[in-house]
């Protein structure tokens, strides 16, 4: 009986150990652990947006802005026509948040909320 609670525990506490290696692993690549994060619909109609390269600030009605690291850098691009926020369903039904400029399409790979927008240099 000692023996098999001896094992027991060895296995949870190498799950244990395990899962937050991989957490640490995910977040050091720039994947956000969250159950819950935050997409383009969420914030809802965006009123002004700034961006450059692979990064887009965007501000909502409420003056609250928000930080959208894209995986590529579709803000290079033409955007005086104007860019689309949209946010679609993903793989295992998670939405995805995706950044429109012409016909290129980026993923967004986090956006967080941020107190306000950087000084620009």
């Amino acid at each position: 009986m000692k023996e098999q609670k001896y094992i027991d525990n060895t296995r949870y506490s190498l799950l244990t150990i395990c899962t937050a290696f991989a957490i640490f692993f995910l977040q050091s690549f720039g994947v956000a652990y969250s159950a819950e994060r935050i997409q383009f619909s969420d914030i809802g109609i965006v009123k002004e947006w700034k961006g450059s390269n692979a990064l887009v600030f965007v501000k909502r009605d409420e003056d609250q802005w928000y930080r959208a690291q894209l995986n590529a850098a579709c803000m290079k691009y033409d955007t005086a026509s104007g860019i689309r926020f949209i946010t679609e369903a993903g793989e295992n039904s998670q939405r995805v948040s995706k950044v429109m400029v012409g016909r290129r399409i980026c993923t967004v790979t986090s956006l967080t909320k941020i107190e306000a927008l950087p000084m620009e240099n």
